[in-house]
């Protein structure tokens, strides 16, 4: 869980927000939470996203709200909202899952564009109180892309473009202050494309 793109952003929310989350989902609960969430993100609208779904909480974290009062007029931005789903499991224990597509595009007209994406990214770990991390977790994620045009007045435009097929993730951690968690890690071979355009000058 810890190489998904919302894993350590979870992680550090769920270890201070523990007593917040020690009892079941009432409104006050999830209002509760929502409120230790936005002490980290502040509370633009829509940015923080709680709603109970039977003996779970589906969360979602949208970044739009935030990116767009700070970027510069003249950037276009756009980005996948995080979702993830907690489940109580007693004992000071959470199951945390995410099932997701990523999208991620940045573009500024005549110097930059930039494309990411992940076609699948499943994770799923158990987030121990005790321990302030993932006590155990497996990410997958696979159809990885990112596609990049740059221009430089002296140098030219220069495009890149490489993919993963698929990356997986497991860590283990034990102990009362686990510090380096086991992560056997795995990955497909990459796919990469490297272009000059034609107006490249060489010397």
């Amino acid at each position: 869980m810890e190489t998904n793109v919302g894993s350590a952003a979870v992680a550090l929310l769920l270890s201070i927000s523990s007593a917040a989350l020690a009892t079941s989902a009432t409104p006050e609960e999830v209002a509760r939470l929502v409120g230790v969430f936005q002490s980290y993100l502040g509370k633009e609208p829509c940015v923080v996203n709680v709603m109970p779904t039977g003996e779970a909480l589906d969360v979602k974290l949208d970044f739009m709200p935030l990116v767009s009062k700070l970027q510069k007029p003249d950037v276009s931005t756009e980005t996948t909202p995080l979702a993830f789903k907690l489940v109580d499991q007693g004992c000071g224990k959470w199951l945390v899952t995410q099932d997701q597509t990523i999208s991620f595009k940045v573009s500024l007209p005549g110097t930059l564009d930039l494309t990411a994406s992940i076609g699948m990214l499943k994770g799923t770990g158990i987030f121990a109180e005790s321990l302030t991390t993932f006590s155990s977790s497996s990410t997958n994620m696979s159809d990885i892309a990112i596609d990049e045009t740059v221009n430089v007045p002296s140098a030219g435009t220069w495009h890149v473009a490489y993919g993963l097929k698929s990356v997986r993730r497991e860590t283990m951690a034990q102990g009362p202050r686990a510090r380096a968690p086991r992560v056997p890690f795995s990955m497909q071979p990459c796919r990469a494309l490297w272009k000059p355009s034609a107006s490249q000058h060489h010397p």
